[in-house]
């Protein structure tokens, strides 16, 4: 007898499978379904009855490192989901947390990839963010990104570079391809960087190009 894992779509709008010990893998599977969305227009879960339970959660919550996967969840279904979606608690949670999301670590960066923010760090601190996940990445605690957006991220570190570095980047962009070396668009974009002047690296635009708005 073989045991698998159930897909998320079965237990993650559950509140009864949440805890905030497992947020991390709450996380995990939403932005498996974000990254469907965006490859494919698959649909994502409405996970609502889950953010009721985690606005019930975050007052007991002292730390940031406590609440910070918890939080995750919540800010990631906002910002792809319908404004009739919303939680009403929603804009007064973003406020008060936001401080929360200023320290480079992998969830913060993930919101700012999502959100279409500008970084908003040093390279130093992106380029050891970038070192310190890869390296902890199987970590059970550590909260994973998924291939999708661990390119995402690696062609964001290597805009990051373009300009002063584009040996660098050329570099970045080939590990971003190993992240998904199925992906024809990313393997494509990876032809183009061996050439002169580098063109500019936007994650969504290489991984992603249907989900632009389009003028």
């Amino acid at each position: 007898m073989l045991s698998l894992p159930w897909a998320p779509q079965y237990w993650i709008a559950k509140p009864d499978a949440f805890t905030v010990k497992d947020a991390p893998r709450f996380v995990t599977a939403f932005l498996q379904q974000i990254a469907g969305f965006y490859i494919q227009g698959a649909p994502c879960s409405d996970v609502r009855p889950v953010l009721e339970k985690i606005e019930t959660l975050l007052p007991g919550l002292a730390k940031p490192a406590q609440r910070l996967a918890s939080l995750t969840l919540y800010i990631l279904f906002h910002q792809i989901a319908p404004q009739a979606f919303h939680r009403p608690a929603w804009p007064a949670i973003a406020e008060k947390y936001e401080g929360d999301f200023r320290t480079p670590h992998i969830e913060s960066l993930i919101v700012r990839l999502m959100g279409q923010q500008p970084l908003g760090w040093s390279l130093e601190q992106l380029n050891e963010l970038h070192r310190a996940y890869f390296a902890k990445r199987h970590t059970p605690s550590m909260t994973k990104i998924g291939p999708f957006f661990e390119a995402a991220f690696t062609l964001s570190l290597a805009e990051a570079h373009r300009d002063h570095d584009p040996q660098r980047a050329r570099e970045l962009v080939a590990f971003a391809v190993e992240c998904m070396p199925q992906h024809e668009g990313l393997r494509t974009f990876e032809a183009k960087v061996l050439g002169e002047p580098m063109p500019p690296i936007h994650w969504i635009a290489v991984l992603a190009p249907s989900a632009l708005p389009t003028t």
